[in-house]
């Protein structure tokens, strides 16, 4: 461990212009995260992309027309400079399909596909759209690698908002796994793009995550951070309207987290509000009723 960490004074992934920074074309490899009724201000994208990283509008359940228009307008707030498109795959997203069908149109530079499947990443790609998909799992990661995808965000379950049920430090470990057998069996090292996310939002994370990535990055995979709740405490989330002051004091004055979802395997974690534990207790108490689970997901 000593070695592998003093390797990284000449080795740092997350240095200017490496990983997944040549990907996209930004200064860092780092991603700010794409977080629903969040990211979706075109002036916040422009000062994350200024600063360096990849901005992520996250389209979430927005109207298409609505979505259409961020797009749009963030494309001109970046003026030529890359940021990307983040949609939910889920079935619940009653606007993914239109969503789909707007990107391939607007074209932003590019895509990332949460809670969805290989087959939507791969939709995405034939129509040329340079498109990284969420794995929370080893199984769907290299379901994907062998189906074509190239692109990953690996995100544990100390994320905020929708989580997979892997905590990171397993996760990750078997990505770089499933990693090394792809390399192994063929796939050109530098073709693939892993980006690690949750729970990432010091220096302590990144140099841990760095010397967990280390023979990756020397093997030449892209290798880069995605960071969420780091984001929102940012000044430029306040002063270019992303959050408000109260919002970004709430977390700074959180303690702890709770997740909800459990009952029906949609896990999302949350501020432990009076309505987040209100939803909880119903949520518990509809399984205690025999609430059918399609009505308990409505």
């Amino acid at each position: 461990v000593a070695e592998r960490l003093g390797q990284l004074r000449t080795s740092w992934p997350w240095a200017p212009g490496e990983g997944v920074a040549k990907e996209n074309r930004t200064e860092l490899p780092l991603h700010q995260g794409p977080m629903a009724q969040v990211a979706d201000v075109p002036a916040f994208a422009r000062a994350v992309v200024d600063a360096g990283a990849m901005p992520w509008l996250a389209l979430a359940n927005m109207p298409p027309h609505i979505a259409e228009k961020t797009v749009r307008e963030t494309r001109e707030a970046c003026d030529g400079r890359p940021f990307g498109a983040g949609i939910i795959g889920l079935d619940a997203n009653r606007y993914r399909d239109e969503h789909i069908a707007m990107l391939e149109r607007e074209r932003p530079d590019f895509v990332l596909v949460a809670a969805g499947t290989v087959e939507q990443a791969q939709r995405l790609e034939r129509a040329g759209l340079k498109t990284y998909l969420h794995t929370p799992t080893p199984e769907l990661l290299r379901a994907a690698i062998g189906a074509g995808l190239r692109r990953f965000v690996l995100e544990g379950a100390e994320a905020g908002g929708h989580v997979g049920r892997l905590g990171g430090l397993v996760l990750w470990q078997l990505g770089i796994l499933a990693i090394e057998r792809a390399i192994a069996e063929g796939v050109p090292a530098e073709s693939l793009c892993v980006v690690p996310a949750g729970g990432l939002g010091d220096a302590a994370a990144a140099r841990a995550l760095g010397a967990a990535l280390l023979g990756l990055h020397r093997a030449g995979v892209k290798v880069g951070l995605q960071l969420g709740t780091a984001y929102l405490l940012a000044d430029e989330a306040v002063s270019t309207g992303a959050v408000s002051e109260g919002y970004r004091e709430a977390i700074l004055a959180a303690r702890s987290t709770v997740v909800m979802g459990d009952t029906v395997r949609a896990w999302t974690r949350v501020l432990p509000t009076p309505q987040a534990h209100e939803i909880l207790t119903r949520e518990t108490q509809r399984l205690t009723d025999n609430t059918p689970l399609k009505e308990r997901k409505s």
